[in-house]
């Protein structure tokens, strides 16, 4: 009986289940039938939603108003356990960096961010992540007619390759507004206006910015003939160079070269605009100038040296050997103009002075001046003076015991040398100078006073010192004192140039001495270096007025106690960041960081404030590790949450 029951309740509900299967199946076909108008299968493979004509490009065309596609969402765990997703899969993230995510065959690409990007199958297309295996024949961006080709940036015209017009063009609205022919325009911001000329040559940023109509420029370098309008054939290398200049056939070369030039024409040298130019020149009227504007002959020099011509022969000096003379020289006239003028004296033949062998004769009767302060006659009575091998040589014979004098009236005459024993004079006299058998000047006036030369002689700058020189072994200590010359050339004793006062120690109270390579300043003294120091801080001992720029800066720190590792210490108390924050809105610094009027009174301690610094590293250092614990605890929360 029992048997019967379970088999009777078991054909019912096997029953129950077919009467269900039958439901569904029957709801199902009701639907289909109600968005039969909606829903159509082309004979091509096509199924339209929302549309009776599906697109034939598409095998699924939806179509709606006011809904849209919803793709599989998911986490990104559950986006990470797919297993072998397809190439190509597109899913939506719900959590982490959410958004529509692309299966590229490896790796998984979130499509709404900048660093997604489409790759072509077919590498003939150009990529935006590059291409491999073109063919650089077959390969290639631009066109395939009389087009030209256009590059834009920030949907400004940026490039221009211009078969017809012959233009290139490249940089940043490089010639944007251009209609200029046979041109190379290269730079940001080069040739801007609306140029109608050609055959110019602009490379730099701004280069003839304002260039409207001048033809046959070549500007290279930042800003070069920014100002130039109508100008042509100007030529200008160099940044800025030309950056004011509105003429034509000008030549510019250097930085800031021309740079406020008006004119035309011109020629200029230079690498900056507040010096006067290396070279200036005029090409109208052939004229230049070297280190000056001032263009009266066709070559001007300016030697930037009083009493110097500024040119030089470098191989043509007052050794070479002499050419025939021609009886003219080269010389300059109140004006500094070089001119050609005769090399005598006199208006006739029997005026001029002669070049005999080694000798130079004047067959003129009378007295020859020089600076009409010394005159050779009178007792001189003969017919000529002339050069011997020691100098001057005298028509006078046997004149080996004489010496030369003047009489009463200024005249050179010889008289007989005074008798010494030791000089070997035979002439009379006794208060006289002469030269000893050693070679010493010495003095017989009065018979007491003798001055002898010893180690000296005389040079061009009066006395010589022979055994004595600055590269002296054994120099002796200093007293302080130097000798020196006063404003009327005489030898005066003075106070030593570093300051001393002159202490017969040797050492006195000098301000600087010398120990070995160091240089030392005694008692403390302060050394302070440039103008307008008057007030001085105490605690230092060297003051820079500019600066100190140095190759490098090593400060000496005491002991280890004065840098910041204290912050690392168990009992380091960090300031909460509530505090710190407090602090800041109340103080407009750090804690214990000097402030800004501090700073501005009184200075910084180089080897302190890095020691802050420092310090405040490591506390932000600490700080870091903190918020890092904070974050990892909270991931993890997270984590168990999904």
């Amino acid at each position: 009986m029992s048997n019967k029951r379970f088999t009777s309740k078991g054909k019912k509900g096997k029953m129950n289940r077919i009467l269900q299967k039958s439901a569904i199946l029957t709801l199902l076909i009701s639907s289909l039938t109600l968005v039969n108008k909606q829903v159509k299968a082309q004979s091509g493979g096509g199924v339209g939603i929302g549309t009776t004509d599906p697109d034939n490009s598409a095998i699924l065309d939806l179509s709606s108003n006011n809904k849209g596609l919803l793709l599989p969402r998911m986490s990104l765990k559950e986006r990470a356990a797919i297993v072998e997703p397809a190439k190509g899969l597109i899913v939506y993230q719900t959590n982490f960096m959410s958004g529509l995510y692309v299966y590229d065959g490896k790796n998984w690409s979130n499509v709404n961010q900048s660093e997604a990007r489409l790759t072509a199958e077919d590498t003939s297309i150009w990529s935006t992540l590059g291409n491999a295996g073109l063919s650089a024949d077959n390969n290639f961006i631009g066109t395939t007619d009389e087009t030209a080709l256009v590059f834009k940036v920030n949907n400004y015209k940026s490039g221009l390759i211009d078969p017809e017009r012959g233009n290139l063009f490249l940089g940043y609205r490089s010639g944007q507004n251009s209609a200029a022919y046979n041109s190379v325009v290269l730079g940001s911001l080069a040739m801007q206006k609306a140029n109608s000329s050609g055959n110019n040559i602009a490379l730099g940023f701004q280069s003839m910015f304002n260039n409207e109509s001048g033809g046959h420029n070549i500007g290279i370098g930042t800003g070069t003939l920014v100002s130039n309008i109508t100008g042509n054939n100007n030529v200008a290398i160099g940044s800025l160079s030309g950056y004011k200049a509105t003429g034509s056939s000008n030549v510019f070369l250097g930085f800031q070269s021309g740079y406020s030039e008006q004119g035309s024409n011109k020629l200029v040298i230079s690498n900056d605009a507040n010096r006067t130019p290396l070279i200036y020149g005029d090409f109208l009227s052939g004229k230049i100038g070297f280190n000056t504007q001032e263009l009266t002959s066709t070559v001007n020099i300016n030697s930037n040296e009083a009493n110097s011509s500024g040119l030089r022969f470098l191989k043509l000096n007052s050794q070479s050997p002499a050419a025939n003379p021609s009886g003219k020289v080269l010389t300059v006239n109140a004006s500094g103009e070089v001119i050609l003028t005769s090399d005598l004296v006199g208006e006739s033949a029997s005026t001029f002075w002669n070049l005999n062998g080694n000798n130079i004769e004047n067959s003129n009767s009378g007295i020859v001046g020089i600076k009409n302060n010394l005159n050779v006659g009178g007792s001189l009575a003969a017919n000529k003076l002339t050069l011997g091998s020691g100098g001057l040589k005298l028509p006078f014979e046997n004149q080996s015991n004489k010496i030369l004098g003047l009489d009463n009236d200024g005249n050179v005459i010889t008289v007989n040398m005074p008798t010494s024993s030791t000089g070997g004079g035979t002439g009379t006299g006794s208060d006289y100078w002469y030269i000893d058998g050693a070679g010493d000047l010495i003095s017989t006036i009065g018979h007491s006073n003798r001055v002898q030369m010893f180690g000296m002689s005389v040079a061009w700058g009066g006395i010589k010192f022979t055994e004595l020189n600055s590269t002296y072994a054994t120099p002796f200590p200093s007293n302080g004192l130097a000798l020196s010359l006063d404003e009327f050339g005489n030898v005066i004793l003075t106070k030593n140039s570093d300051g001393g006062t002159g202490s017969s120690s040797g050492s006195g109270d000098s301000k600087w001495s010398q120990s070995g390579n160091i240089i030392f300043t005694p008692q403390d003294n302060k050394v302070a270096i440039g103008s307008g120091l008057e007030s001085l801080p105490d605690g230092y001992l060297l003051y820079v007025k500019k600066g100190i720029l140095a190759e490098r800066v090593r400060v000496a720190v005491a002991t280890s106690s004065k840098w910041a590792d204290y912050v690392f210490k168990d009992d380091y108390k960090l300031m909460p960041l509530n505090e710190v924050e407090k602090f800041i809105n109340e103080n407009e610094h750090l804690p214990n960081v000097p402030s800004a009027e501090e700073v501005a009174d009184a200075g910084i301690d180089m080897a302190e404030m890095a020691a802050k610094q420092m310090e405040k590293i490591e506390e932000l250092t600490l700080y870091l590790i903190d918020a890092n614990k904070r974050i990892e605890k909270l991931e993890k929360k997270i984590a168990t949450l999904e």
